[in-house]
């Protein structure tokens, strides 16, 4: 069975993953480690890191929430930063 793959903080991409069994939780993957013999090993379905989605649409929508919920964050921050910046203008010598 298939799942779909998006890593990491900063990434666009999307991982196509052949599972050997699946819980409810986590995800058994063949992994082959500096050219060795494959051997199962599990993951959880859900990290800070790492996703496992069902289809291709699902991993999609998943990056794109998550780069748009990124984007408003930089924009909260860039405008409170003009706050400041604002505040600081109208500060004059006589103050403080």
């Amino acid at each position: 069975m298939k799942k779909y793959k998006t890593t990491g903080t900063y990434g666009a991409e999307i991982q196509v993953v052949e599972i050997i069994k699946e819980t409810e939780k986590t995800v058994t993957i063949a992994v082959s480690r500096w050219g060795g013999e494959s051997r199962p090993e599990r993951y959880k379905k859900v990290t800070s890191y790492d996703v496992y989605h069902d289809t291709w649409e699902l991993a999609r929508k998943y990056l794109i929430k998550k780069v748009n919920a990124e984007r408003d964050s930089a924009k909260r921050s860039l405008d409170m930063a003009q706050e400041r910046v604002e505040a600081i203008e109208l500060i004059s010598l006589h103050e403080g």
